[in-house]
């Protein structure tokens, strides 16, 4: 069999490769960035995305590279407690939730797939892709044409094979924007002191969290999360150049009464250099992931771009890679043929959409509930988070739904 063709070296492709080489099924990983390229700042790791990263070997490698935290409190602007989120814990899940720079991640991936022997090709662009009869063909922007019996798209949000199975399913800003920044805790002095991290801030404005970056705490990560309009795509960059602006944006969430002078001590001791942007970009509903042939498909932010204020987008890329390795696994079988192989495909899919659509649900209650607000729907939104977080302590302390989740489980799916 010709190796399987991974389109994408980023999380979800370097960990589909991996899972590739456990069931002894060959691929080539093709990444159009070049080796040091960085994507992105810090992402939280949840325990559903730390079980996929132990099952391929890497997890006790990041581990000591990120924040590892179980819970996040959720209090107002006034003080207020609302609610304490379990996002790990060894009882209930198995792992504590990382906060970890995603370059830390991807090039512990990389590290891992080459000492496995896996072929990387960085700087290489696919321009089209083809299906004909039993096989599926890249042809890249240097000439170069290859072909396999499956092309997988790990290509992100912007993803090529998307766009080859749905023309016109290019991603679009989802009105929600993040912004980010970090500073060294020793420069806000003890106004963190006594405060338990991560917390998250509700103002009529918008959310202010606080996390650390690092292990040990002394790099303090913080972040808003707030609806405004699309500035489209050449705007969005020029604001991204323009670090006084996004300044700026954190100043006008804190401009409410109340707001803790620790919070405004972290934005103006964060150098300029040290703020970011994400304007979040959706991908519109697609029908499959899988080709009519099932010899193309899709994984990762290509196929589902999760809203970041849920923490599974990562998680549930890693998902997609290590329950579709599984499945691919019975190509190493002799018995594999690709009508069985194209049914359980369909199932993976299947199991897969309807989990996203459960994830997709939860996240945008989560997000929603970080809009603007103000008066009688400021009280009505906190009060909504008090009784969401007691009814979490209600059933065991959070949604054990998503954290306990194994991709293994998929085995037993494709087998009925």
């Amino acid at each position: 069999m010709r190796p399987i063709i991974v389109l994408g070296g980023g999380l979800a492709g370097l960990t589909l490769a991996l899972f590739l080489r456990k069931q002894n099924v060959p691929c080539i990983v093709y990444e159009v960035r070049d080796e040091d390229f960085r994507k992105g700042g810090d992402i939280a790791l949840s325990p559903n995305a730390l079980r996929v990263l132990d099952h391929v070997g890497i997890y006790g490698k990041v581990r000591t590279q990120g924040w590892n935290y179980d819970t996040v409190r959720m209090i107002n602007v006034a003080g207020k407690h609302l609610g304490t989120h379990n996002w790990g814990g060894l009882r209930n899940f198995h792992y504590h939730c990382l906060r970890i720079n995603r370059d830390i991640v991807r090039r512990a991936l990389l590290t891992e797939a080459r000492v496995q022997g896996i072929t990387i090709y960085l700087n290489k662009k696919c321009v089209s892709i083809e299906e004909s009869g039993d096989e599926v063909t890249a042809t890249f922007e240097d000439g170069e044409i290859v072909s396999s019996e499956f092309l997988i798209g790990a290509d992100g949000i912007h993803s090529l094979t998307r766009q080859y199975l749905y023309p016109g399913s290019s991603a679009r800003y989802s009105g929600l924007l993040v912004a980010l920044g970090h500073t060294q805790r020793a420069r806000v002095g003890t106004g963190l002191d006594g405060l338990h991290l991560p917390t998250m801030f509700f103002g009529k404005n918008g959310t202010f969290s606080i996390l650390p970056n690092d292990y040990a705490g002394t790099e303090i990560g913080y972040f808003i999360t707030t609806d405004v309009p699309d500035r489209g795509q050449e705007n969005w960059t020029l604001l991204e150049k323009d670090k006084a602006a996004i300044s700026q944006i954190f100043e006008e969430i804190v401009e409410e009464k109340g707001w803790p002078d620790f919070v405004r001590d972290l934005i103006s001791t964060t150098r300029l250099e040290d703020f970011r942007t994400w304007p979040f970009a959706k991908v519109p509903d697609i029908e499959h992931w899988v080709s009519r042939s099932g010899r193309v498909i899709l994984i990762g932010d290509a196929a589902h771009a999760i809203p970041p204020s849920g923490g599974q987008g990562a998680a549930s890329a890693f998902e997609d890679a290590e329950s579709l390795a599984y499945v691919l696994g019975e190509l190493s079988l002799p018995n594999c043929t690709q009508p069985s192989l194209r049914e359980k495909l369909q199932r993976w899919e299947t199991h897969r959409q309807d989990r996203i659509r459960q994830i997709l649900e939860y996240t945008i209650r989560a997000g929603n509930i970080r809009k603007r607000s103000s008066g009688m729907m400021k009280v009505l939104k906190e009060w909504t988070i008090w009784a969401t977080f007691k009814l979490y302590e209600f059933q065991g302390g959070g949604p054990g739904w998503i954290y306990n989740y194994s991709a293994e489980n998929i085995l037993s799916i494709i087998s009925k």
